[in-house]
C-alpha cells in the first residue's frame, strides 16, 4: 500500500527538501526542469512513491539519473537519508566519478559571497550571490584555488532587451547550478565588472558541509529550475541549496518580502542563522581610481599617455604610475576576455616587465589598499512607506505619502550601499486633504553614477518611467519616458556631483511632447545625514524653465528616518512646495 504524501515522515521534511517539493493544496508539485531528477516520472508529484521507488532502485542496483549510475552514486545525499531510515540497505559501492569530483572540491567550509551592483547593467544592479567552497586556506591566494557554485539563468543570446526582461520576470529561462573555480568569479566580478566582493562564513558543521557537496552533485548533474529575476533567482537558490540538507535552515519559507534580492537573502541569513567571519575585497577599478586620485598632476598626465603610447611608457619612473597601469591592464584584459590587440599586449607586457624590474614599494600602498566600502548586511529593507505633511503655494497643509516596493534612491539610507547604482520601482505617491489624489505612479527609475576621471572616462546614465498627475510641466495628465547621459564626479569617498542631458518624452491625450532637459545636482553624505540639492533647466514652448529642489534626510537606524524637502517646479505653471515626512523601510 502506498502511503499518501501528506503522511510522509509526519513532520520530517528532509526528503521533501532534498527533492524541492512544494505543497500545493493536498498534493505536491515540483519545478525541477528534468525528469532525470526523479527515479520515476510519477515521483515528480508523489514524494512517497519516489521514496518507495528509490528504495527499490537501491535493492535492484538500478542505473538512475542523467549519468545512469547506481543510486548511491547518482544521488549520494538521498542515499545517506534513506540508509539512516533503513540501515539494512547500506552496501559498500565504489563511485569513482563522484569521489574524484568531491575530492577535487575538497570543501571544509562554505562562504556566502555577495557581489555588489554592476553600474553598466540594469539587470545586475541588485548584486549577485553565490557560494565559495573553501578548502580551509586563510590567505587570499588560497581562496582563489577554491571552487564556487552559483545559480545562473541560461539565456538566449538572440533575445532582445524586451524579450529578455519578459522571460526573466515570468520564468521563461531555466537556471542551473554552475560550478567553476573561484578565481574565475573574481576575474569576472571584481576585475572586469568593477564590483566589490563580500564573503561571509556560514555556520555549518563538517557533516553539513559534506552533505551540501553530495547534494550539489545531485542537482548539478540532473536538473535545473525556472529562473525568476525578482524572487526565485541566484540568491534564492543558493540558500535553498543549504536548506535542502538542514531542515533548521528554514529561511526562504519564512521570508516576508515580495522579492528575493541578493542583498536581502544575505540579511535573512544574518538575522536567522548568524554569520561568522567577514572578508571584503574591493574591485580592481575602485583601487585604480583611488590610485589616480592620489597622483600628482604630472603623474596623471603620464598615466593617461602611457596607456596608449609605448614610448611614453618606457620613460615612466614613477612607481605610483606603474602600479596604476598594472591595475588598468588587469581590468582591460578581463573586460575584453583577454582579446587584446597586438599594441595593447605590448603595452601590458612592458608595464608588467618594468614593474617587476623595480623592487621599490609605494610609500602609501597601505593607505591605498585600506578596506573601504559599506557592508551590505546593514542595507535597509527594500520596501518603503513615507508619510508626512506638505504645503503647496496658495494651499493649506495636507497629508502626503508614498509607497514603493523598492529599492534604493538618491535620498535613501546610505548605509550598506555602494553609492554608484540607484534603482527604484513600482511606487505611487498621493495627497490627502478633502479628497484622495494620486500625484505620481512610478514604474522604474534608474540612476547609474559611474565615477568619471579624465584618465578613465566613463559616462553615467539614467532612465525614468512614470505617470504624472500633477499637471505642472504640462497642463494635462501625461505619461513620461525620459533618459539621459552625463558625468558623475566624486568629491569625497561617498559624495558626488552629477550632470545629465536628458530627453523627456511626455505622452498625453493630445499627442507627444519631446522636451530637452539639463539636470545637475549634488549628493552629500555625512554619516547618516544626506543633502541632495538639484537644478533643472527644461525647454518648453520655446522658453527656458528653471526648476530647483533640495532633499534632506536623516536616518537614526537601518529602517527609520525623516525626510524634508523644498521644491520649486516651473513648467506651463509654477508650484512651490515643501514638506516633512517620516520614512520606514518594510
Amino acid at each position: 500500500m502506498i502511503i499518501t504524501p501528506s503522511l510522509l515522515y509526519g513532520v520530517d521534511e528532509a526528503w521533501l527538501r532534498l527533492l524541492y517539493y512544494e505543497k500545493s493544496g493536498d498534493s505536491y508539485k515540483n519545478d525541477a526542469s528534468h525528469d532525470y531528477f526523479f527515479v520515476t516520472k510519477e515521483g515528480r508529484s508523489n514524494p512517497q512513491l519516489e521514496w518507495d521507488n528509490s528504495i527499490l532502485a537501491i535493492k535492484d542496483r538500478r542505473k538512475v539519473g542523467q549519468l545512469k549510475k547506481e543510486f548511491q552514486c547518482a544521488f549520494p545525499a538521498r542515499y545517506e537519508l534513506i540508509i539512516k531510515k533503513n540501515p539494512k540497505l547500506k552496501e559498500s559501492r565504489d563511485c569513482p566519478e563522484f569521489n574524484e569530483w568531491k575530492n577535487e572540491i575538497g570543501a571544509k567550509e562554505i562562504y556566502l559571497v555577495y557581489a555588489s551592483s554592476y553600474v553598466s547593467n540594469p539587470a545586475s544592479m541588485f548584486g549577485h550571490s553565490f557560494l565559495r567552497f573553501s578548502r580551509g586556506g586563510k590567505k587570499r591566494s588560497d581562496s582563489l584555488l577554491d571552487y564556487s557554485v552559483g545559480f545562473m539563468a541560461l539565456t538566449n543570446p538572440d533575445d532582445n532587451a524586451i524579450m529578455y526582461s519578459v522571460k526573466g520576470i515570468v520564468g521563461g529561462y531555466i537556471g542551473h547550478f554552475d560550478i567553476k573555480p573561484f578565481y574565475m568569479q573574481v576575474g569576472l566580478y571584481q576585475n572586469a565588472e568593477d564590483r566589490d566582493l563580500w564573503e561571509y562564513k556560514l555556520p555549518l558543521s563538517t557533516q553539513e558541509v559534506d552533505l551540501v557537496i553530495k547534494h550539489m552533485w545531485e542537482v548539478s548533474r540532473n536538473t535545473g529550475f525556472p529562473y525568476y529575476f525578482f524572487d526565485e533567482n541566484c540568491s534564492y537558490y543558493v540558500i535553498k541549496l543549504i536548506e535542502a540538507v538542514n531542515k533548521n535552515w528554514n529561511i526562504t519559507n519564512k521570508r516576508s518580502y515580495i522579492f528575493a534580492h541578493p542583498i536581502e537573502t544575505l540579511k535573512w541569513v544574518k538575522k536567522r542563522k548568524g554569520l561568522l567571519e567577514r572578508q571584503h575585497f574591493e574591485s580592481i577599478n575602485k583601487v585604480l581610481r583611488r590610485r589616480i586620485s592620489q597622483m600628482s598632476k604630472d603623474e596623471k598626465k603620464d598615466f593617461k599617455k602611457a596607456k596608449s603610447n609605448l614610448e611614453v611608457l618606457k620613460k615612466i619612473k614613477s612607481i605610483a604610475v606603474l602600479d596604476a597601469l598594472i591595475d588598468y591592464w588587469k581590468f582591460e584584459n578581463y573586460d575584453k576576455k583577454t582579446i587584446l590587440t597586438k599594441k595593447e599586449h605590448a603595452l601590458m607586457d612592458t608595464t608588467f616587465s618594468m614593474r617587476a624590474q623595480s623592487r621599490n614599494r609605494l610609500k602609501d600602498e597601505k593607505t591605498i589598499l585600506k578596506e573601504r566600502g559599506q557592508d551590505p548586511q546593514f542595507f535597509h529593507d527594500p520596501n518603503k512607506l513615507t508619510l508626512g505633511l506638505s504645503q503647496t503655494s496658495g494651499e493649506s497643509v495636507e497629508l502626503e505619502g508614498t509607497y514603493a516596493l523598492g529599492y534604493h534612491g538618491l535620498i535613501d539610507n546610505p548605509r550598506g550601499h555602494d553609492d554608484f547604482s540607484y534603482i527604484d520601482y513600482f511606487s505611487f505617491s498621493f495627497k490627502l486633504k478633502k479628497s484622495f489624489k494620486i500625484k505620481r505612479v512610478k514604474l522604474i527609475e534608474i540612476n547609474s553614477h559611474a565615477p568619471f576621471y579624465w584618465e578613465l572616462p566613463k559616462l553615467s546614465w539614467r532612465f525614468n518611467s512614470y505617470y504624472d498627475n500633477e499637471k505642472i510641466v504640462l497642463r494635462k495628465k501625461n505619461s513620461v519616458l525620459e533618459g539621459g547621459l552625463g558625468l558623475t564626479l566624486f568629491i569625497s569617498e561617498r559624495s558626488f556631483q552629477y550632470s545629465f542631458v536628458n530627453i523627456q518624452n511626455r505622452i498625453h491625450s493630445r499627442g507627444v511632447r519631446l522636451l530637452p532637459e539639463f539636470r545637475t545636482g549634488l549628493k552629500l553624505v555625512f554619516n547618516n545625514f544626506i543633502i541632495n540639492p538639484e537644478y533643472s533647466l527644461i525647454e518648453l514652448n520655446s522658453k527656458e524653465r528653471h526648476s530647483a529642489k533640495s532633499d534632506f534626510a536623516y536616518y537614526w537606524n537601518e529602517n527609520n528616518g525623516v525626510i524634508g524637502y523644498l521644491k520649486n517646479t516651473v513648467g506651463d505653471s509654477q508650484q512651490f512646495e515643501f514638506g516633512m515626512k517620516y520614512r520606514i523601510y518594510l
